[in-house]
């Protein structure tokens, strides 16, 4: 029904129209298991139309997925610029402002396959003023950039907490992480797992892939314990941090047992070229970490 509903919304809108924020203050509960496998998946809340054009249609309400699972979803890879990014189970998802904040919990995405160009997460493709909690990937997530377990591109003050991925992060190209794809705006990532195997081109890393030190970020309490690579700057817990003035700060995250392998690597942090704090991590590898070949 939500999927089908925003969609409709999206489709029909035009440049003109002001509200973009649907379902603002109402609650959905999930009670049984769902499987999609013998629909085409379109994700819960959109960026563009099916012509590319740019009309958002932002799912703005609450989505407790009650610890069930929800199977089948598949989206198409194609190459249509615009129309395949945003790909997940949500796609858009945010409230207008900070006293307006949306919230997904309680998921768990088995048997799928989310794939596009740009952001593409396993759970919600990118965040605006949101609260991801509790929700658990076992699904494929295969992008270009801007690609994770469960978001791709979260943005301002969005919340990342207690979420794990379990599934295999097929990343084509750069910022590429587990949990998160890249983080450019104020959000925290906290107490979240990773425990899949996390590829890309560039700017890859077990927890996040790119953290812009513009704003002020915290990532507290992560685990990886998914085998990393990548061709360039890649990094156990962050692929890099970049830019910026402020400082990011990464604190009480650790590396277990996993590999870590690309040029310029990192046991935390592939690189960092902007401010940036690591305090109180910890690493238990078996295997060293190795340069790329």
């Amino acid at each position: 029904y939500l999927s089908w509903s925003l969609y409709t919304k999206n489709e029909n809108s035009s440049s003109a129209d002001n509200d973009i924020y649907f379902y603002e203050d109402k609650y959905f509960k999930q009670t049984a298991n769902l499987d999609f496998a013998q629909y085409y998946w379109q994700p819960i809340g959109l960026q563009t139309k099916r012509d590319g054009s740019q009309d958002p249609v932002t799912f703005s309400g609450h989505y407790d997925g009650g610890k069930c699972a929800i199977s089948g979803i598949y989206t198409s890879p194609g190459s249509t610029s615009g129309v395949n990014d945003y790909q997940g189970l949500f796609g858009v998802v945010g409230g207008e402002n900070q006293d307006n904040i949306a919230t997904i919990s309680n998921i768990n995405l088995t048997n799928s396959c989310v794939q596009g160009n740009y952001y593409i997460g396993g759970i919600v493709a990118s965040t605006n003023n949101a609260i991801i909690t509790d929700c658990n990937n076992y699904g494929i997530v295969r992008g270009l950039y801007h690609s994770a377990g469960i978001v791709g591109y979260p943005q301002a003050n969005s919340v990342i907490q207690n979420n794990c991925n379990f599934g295999k992060i097929d990343g084509q190209n750069q910022y590429i992480g587990g949990i998160v794809g890249s983080i450019e705006n104020i959000a925290t990532l906290q107490g979240c797992f990773n425990w899949g195997y996390v590829k890309g081109e560039e700017c890859v890393g077990g927890i996040v892939g790119m953290v812009n030190a513009n704003y002020d970020i915290t990532i507290f309490s992560c685990l990886n314990s998914g085998n990393v690579y990548g061709k360039a700057v890649v990094g156990g817990i962050v692929g890099k941090i970049a830019n910026g003035t402020l400082s990011v700060k990464l604190s009480h995250c650790g590396l277990e047992n996993a590999t870590v392998t690309g040029k310029s690597v990192g046991m935390f942090v592939g690189e960092i070229s902007a401010s940036g704090i690591v305090e109180n991590c910890y690493a238990v590898v078996e295997n060293d970490i190795s340069p790329y070949q």
